[in-house]
Formats: C-alpha cells, sequence, structure tokens
C-alpha cells in the first residue's frame, strides 16, 4: 500500500479491515460486527482485538490526504 509516497506492508487482518471499510464508505461498523466478518463468528479473539487494528490502520493512514477513518464512541 502507497500513502502520500511513502510504501507500507498490511497485515493480513489489518488489510481486511481496511478493505471492509473502503467498501463500505458511509456505513458505521460497530466492534462487533468486524469482530465477525473479518475474524469470524467462531473466532476466540475480542472486541479489544479490533480496537487495536483499528488503531494500527488509522496510524497508518494519519498522513493521508485520500482516506479518514473515524472512530464513534458508543456506536
Amino acid at each position: 500500500m502507497t500513502i502520500n509516497g511513502h510504501s507500507t506492508t498490511l497485515a493480513k487482518k489489518e488489510f481486511l479491515l481496511l478493505f471492509t471499510l473502503l467498501s463500505y464508505p458511509n456505513k458505521i461498523f460497530t466492534q462487533a460486527q468486524l469482530l465477525d466478518q473479518i475474524w469470524g463468528i467462531d473466532s476466540a479473539s475480542t472486541e479489544d482485538t479490533v480496537k487495536t487494528h483499528v488503531s494500527k490502520v488509522c496510524k497508518l493512514l494519519k498522513d493521508s490526504n485520500d482516506v479518514k477513518i473515524t472512530t464513534i464512541r458508543g456506536l
């Protein structure tokens, strides 16, 4: 992935998370929805895992002029 001319590599789950969010640009996802969709319903992972991955993706995109991910607390 290239952001403002700088190349970076995403882990598989980070890629799937970003792909999911970009596929539905105006949709609000809950942590549970992302957990089920990306990690699977039978996964032992928790919503904290989603928080960690969203945080990593947001940090990668912080300097992006094209993509912004907004966290809406409480939804």
